[in-house]
């Protein structure tokens, strides 16, 4: 299983197509990996949005648990539409 969990502020969970948008900019970053998005939430563990059986993998393990890697990326533009 290959993916990236991508840690967003809340507001690009809010909705679905909110969520898609920011799978579909992350997939441009990491385009051989399942995108999970994940919100951290002070004095609770963090909520991951994704494929569910990541999601629930993610959610057996605690943070320690989890090998992060911190990348520094430049988004790309969006070109615009015709």
């Amino acid at each position: 299983m290959h993916f990236a969990v991508v840690s967003v502020e809340k507001d690009m969970v809010q909705t679905e197509s909110a969520q898609k948008e920011a799978v579909r900019l992350y997939q441009r970053i990491f385009p051989e990996a399942s995108i999970v998005l994940m919100v951290e939430n002070e004095d609770q563990p963090p909520v991951y949005y994704g494929r569910k059986d990541i999601v629930a993998f993610l959610n057996t393990l605690e943070d320690s648990q989890i090998k992060w890697k911190t990348y520094t990326v430049q988004m790309p533009r969006e070109e615009p539409s015709s």
